[in-house]
């Protein structure tokens, strides 16, 4: 309850218990799970930490809730826990335990931990990963014993996708609960929007596109301002301009008119923009089924054989600049590219040369997901998308089924832009939350003292109504453990060894 995103919750809870007919439930952890969001390195006395937070929290709501402890529905000696085996991340993805998608949640909280992709399967990786699936088949239990018990009309949880909540989702799904999937936006600042999905998780590519096709639809804004309104996002984008807050600018330290040395304009240029693999690779079977190629790695290595004796076309790879502190070979791998093939040059992630530049003079654009794809659909430029994202469905680029005929889209002469309706609808729903969000109330405030600010704080995290008291408290709660920790020379980590 000291980050964020339970601002989010606790602007739920408020609305909920403002209707007097509403019974409201709060589950939280009482230790039973060795592993979660804020005790990724499975330390004991980080429970303790949490605990006493979670008990503040809570005695806010004293009288208007009730709370429930996940232990007092599971007892870990009556729960069985089968052997998962596993080689593999497709392995660990097609873990299913009781019709939960715990393969998948545990991915996803261990990639959000360490953005490895491709960890080392060895003994330390592999009790690390079977806590994580051990906590998950804990909550499951706890989830069963309490529907048999109470008849919940609704459920929300926060995310969906991290291991100590993708169990809960999965579970309302099966017992065709209505579950209520959080999550937030930010604006900036330390405000916060509330967005909603109901029965589906956040990253639904069916589900965004509806909401897409709604807002633009519903917007009784006249055509033609709707259209201005679309394409500032694209421009404020070439501009680095700020958008939102949860949409970085990335292009901010690039020269505007700058290409790559070698650019060469009597050849057929296209150019490719990877993506942030290990965003998308723990987001569900729905994004597996449009990845054309197994890795983004290999679907490139495959393209640029495929025309290795084509001297007509030279490729741009451009790393995407949220790689660049990222050490792990699924990034590291993709500047050898160089030195395997000669019609490929490989632009670093933090390379000045112009995003927008590139997009403009090339022929054609190659994207496996991210947004410049939608851009260069505004910019007029015909556009091949090699797997799943989030405009999907809107028409803004050629889906090839495989790789021959990803190459025949490549070699095609006369490759017209697609129209430009999905872009801007796209667009429109970037720059538009506030049509599918809500301001939460119960967001962070600065807590200061003297005229300083000493951090951030939440009206339900205050201790005799002092939201500074609590800060004091907790950061020294904090101290101790990591004093303890180090005085027993206890180092949790989370095993992070990738290739």
């Amino acid at each position: 309850m000291v980050i964020p995103f339970y601002g989010i919750m606790m602007h739920e809870i408020d609305k909920i218990i403002a209707n007097p007919n509403n019974e409201v439930f709060i589950l939280s952890c009482d230790g039973i799970l060795r592993n979660c969001f804020v005790n990724n390195t499975t330390d004991r006395s980080l429970c303790e930490v949490c605990k006493f937070a979670r008990n503040v929290g809570e005695n806010s709501y004293k009288g208007r809730v009730k709370t429930l402890r996940i232990g007092n529905f599971a007892n870990i000696n009556e729960i069985q826990f089968p052997e998962f085996a596993y080689e593999n991340i497709v392995d660990i993805q097609n873990i299913v335990y009781k019709n939960c998608y715990i393969g998948y949640g545990a991915l996803s909280s261990y990639v959000s931990y360490t953005r490895n992709q491709e960890p080392v399967m060895d003994t330390e990786f592999r009790k690390y990963f079977n806590d994580l699936l051990a906590s998950e088949i804990i909550l499951i239990t706890a989830m069963e014993n309490l529907l048999d018990e109470i008849n919940f009309d609704e459920v929300f949880l926060y995310n969906g996708r991290w291991a100590d909540v993708r169990p809960v989702f999965d579970i309302c799904k099966n017992r065709n609960i209505n579950v209520n999937v959080l999550e937030s936006v930010n604006n900036g600042t330390t405000s916060f929007d509330r967005e909603i999905y109901v029965n589906v998780l956040p990253q639904d590519i069916h589900y965004r596109d509806q909401i897409i096709n709604r807002i633009w639809e519903e917007s009784c804004l006249d055509p033609q301002v709707k259209e201005e309104q679309a394409s500032a996002f694209y421009k404020k984008r070439k501009n680095a301009d700020f958008v939102r807050g949860d949409i970085k600018v990335f292009t901010a330290d690039q020269q505007a008119e700058k290409l790559p040395d070698n650019w060469d304009t009597s050849k057929r240029n296209i150019v490719i923009f990877n993506s942030s693999e290990d965003e998308f690779i723990a987001l569900g079977a729905e994004w597996e089924q449009y990845r054309i190629f197994k890795s983004q790695e290999s679907g490139i290595s495959e393209l640029l054989t495929e025309f290795i004796n084509n001297n007509e076309f030279h490729f741009y790879l451009r790393i995407h600049p949220n790689l660049i502190k990222v050490p792990y070979g699924y990034h590291k791998r993709l500047s050898d590219l160089e030195n395997e093939f000669r019609n490929v040059t490989v632009i670093p992630g933090d390379s000045p040369v112009s995003t927008y530049k590139l997009i403009d003079q090339s022929e054609k654009v190659i994207v496996f997901g991210s947004t410049v794809g939608a851009e260069a659909c505004y910019w007029r430029k015909p556009v091949i998308l090699l797997g799943g994202t989030t405009y999907y469905l809107q028409n803004v680029a050629y889906i090839p089924a495989d790789l021959a005929e990803t190459t025949t889209l490549i070699s095609r002469n006369s490759l017209e832009p697609k129209p430009i309706t999905g872009a801007l609808k796209y667009g429109f729903y970037l720059l538009n939350h506030q049509l599918y969000s809500e301001t939460i109330k119960n967001e962070p405030y600065p807590i200061k003292f003297f005229g300083k600010t000493f951090g951030y704080g939440f009206k339900h995290m205050q201790i005799w109504n002092s939201a500074l008291l609590f800060k004091v408290f907790y950061k020294l709660y904090i101290s101790f453990v990591r004093l303890k920790n180090l005085l027993k020379n206890n180092h949790n980590t989370v095993p992070a060894k990738g290739y």
